[in-house]
């Protein structure tokens, strides 16, 4: 999706607009939304300001919708786009989530570049490394060394991230924070000890 001059929206930007709308309608079950841990943690503090929780869980739209499921929770969605209400359809859905988006653009009387001001996400940097095999990050130390390093040095300002591709023969590094020159810095330490140590 992206906005009337041409700037892509994200799924967190998506998911705060339709949030702070159903949480304003009252049509938000339980106050909360349901995201992944790729989600930005802007996401979590916006939404907070409004009184609605945020559940994370791993990556991918089936880890969302059971959680969705368990937890009663009628919104949830990925970075990535994918959205879910569960009032209509228990996966995403594109169209749906097209709908809802015009239904409150056009009842609020706003462009989607003005109701984008209420997300405003931190730097994030995603590094992509290909590898030769997965091993646990926690059994190669000079990995798990950069990686602690990095949420030392971050502590309660950005968040460390670090998985393997469900689907690639790939190490993914996310780190994100307000400060985008330390984050591509730690980002890259930790993406050079797994190029060194298990790199394709």
């Amino acid at each position: 999706v992206c906005d009337e001059n041409g700037n892509i929206a994200s799924g967190d930007a998506l998911l705060a607009i339709f949030a702070k709308y159903m949480f304003e309608k009252g049509l938000l079950t339980k106050n909360a939304i349901v995201a992944t841990k790729m989600s930005n943690l802007a996401l979590d503090e916006c939404l907070h300001e409004l009184g609605v929780k945020v559940l994370r869980t791993d990556v991918g739209d089936k880890y969302v919708a059971s959680a969705m499921r368990e937890h009663g929770i009628n919104l949830g969605g990925e970075q990535s786009g994918h959205i879910l209400f569960g009032d209509y359809c228990a996966s995403p859905d594109a169209i749906i989530a097209s709908l809802q988006l015009v239904r409150i653009m056009k009842e609020s009387s706003k462009p989607l570049s003005k109701l984008l001001k209420i997300f405003k996400p931190y730097p994030q940097i995603l590094i992509n490394i290909p590898v030769k095999e997965k091993i646990p990050f926690e059994k190669v130390r000079a990995v798990q060394k950069a990686i602690e390093e990095a949420e030392h040095r971050l502590a309660n300002n950005g968040r460390v991230f670090v998985r393997y591709s469900g689907t690639e023969q790939l190490a993914r590094v996310m780190l994100e924070g307000r400060n985008e020159k330390e984050i591509k810095e730690l980002a890259e330490n930790i993406a050079s000890a797994i190029r060194k140590e298990l790199g394709a």
